[in-house]
Formats: structure tokens, sequence, C-alpha cells
């Protein structure tokens, strides 16, 4: 790395296929370049982990977009508005964020069953924001971007 500028470089993308060595070489990085921005593509949950603990600025999982994405257009499929689908994917993505985090600092501890229970608390909190999103579009006032169904576009 030292050949290839490390010392002076802003930003690593580390998208390797070894999870292993992909740790390793965040783990290395890190301790030899601290101010160093790493961002690093995750092959699971597990090794999202991993990359989190080694120090890893930003965490990209493989398969979340693409999972996203599909979720997004399953819910159009449903029946469901181009807005609320995002919508669902945005709320999703943010809680599946915040509990990452949260999951990391307490994954590997000695206290298991505090992990165990943070992670039901966040599977609780997630369908309750699930319900309060459905409760809002139920009501039937948020359009978004979309003209409501009776409009058409011709006026």
């Amino acid at each position: 790395m030292h050949a290839a500028g490390a010392e002076t470089a802003r930003l690593l993308i580390l998208a390797i296929d070894e999870p292993e060595h992909a740790t390793q070489i965040a783990e290395q990085m890190r301790r030899r370049y601290p101010n160093l921005k790493i961002l690093a593509r995750a092959d699971s949950m597990q090794h999202s982990f991993e990359l989190m603990e080694a120090g890893v600025d930003g965490v990209f999982r493989e398969t979340f977009d693409s999972a996203l994405s599909m979720g997004v257009d399953a819910l159009k499929v449903l029946g469901f508005r181009s807005y609320q689908a995002q919508r669902a994917a945005r709320i999703f993505r943010k809680h599946e964020q915040r509990a990452m985090t949260e999951h990391t600092d307490l994954r590997g501890g000695e206290d298991e069953k505090a992990y165990a229970e943070q992670v039901r608390e966040h599977i609780s909190e997630l369908e309750e924001l699930i319900r309060e999103d459905d409760r809002d579009f139920k009501a039937g006032t948020d359009h978004a971007w979309e003209p409501t169904p009776s409009q058409s576009r011709d006026g």
C-alpha cells in the first residue's frame, strides 16, 4: 500500500472477494493510517459486523440494495404507489443501518441476553414503524409526487 501512495490517500475502497482478507486489510489500514476513510463491500451481515469492528467508515452489503430494490418493485406490483414503496424502503434502510450500528456494540460480548433483547427491540420498533406508515397512507392524505388516482395527467 505504501507504493500505491497510502500515506497521502484520503479514501480506500475495499471491494475484494475474500471476506477474511478484506477484514485483514481493513484492520491493517486502520492501524497504519488512522485518518484514512475506508469504504468496504461486505458479503454478509456477519462480514459487515467484522468490518465495522475493524473500524471501516462505511460498510455496503452486497445484496442489501438489490433486495431493497426488489422489495420496492414487489410493493408496486401489489398495488402500492411508487412513493409508498420508496418510502417503505427508506424507512427500512434507516432502521437497518441504525440497528447494525447498535448491534455491533453488543455483538460478541459477554452479555448475549442483552444482545438478544436489543435485536427483539429493533424488530418491535420496525413493526411499529411499518404500522405507522400504513396508518399514514390509509388516511389518504399523502400523495407525494404522484397525482391522486382519480386525477388524470390531462387535467
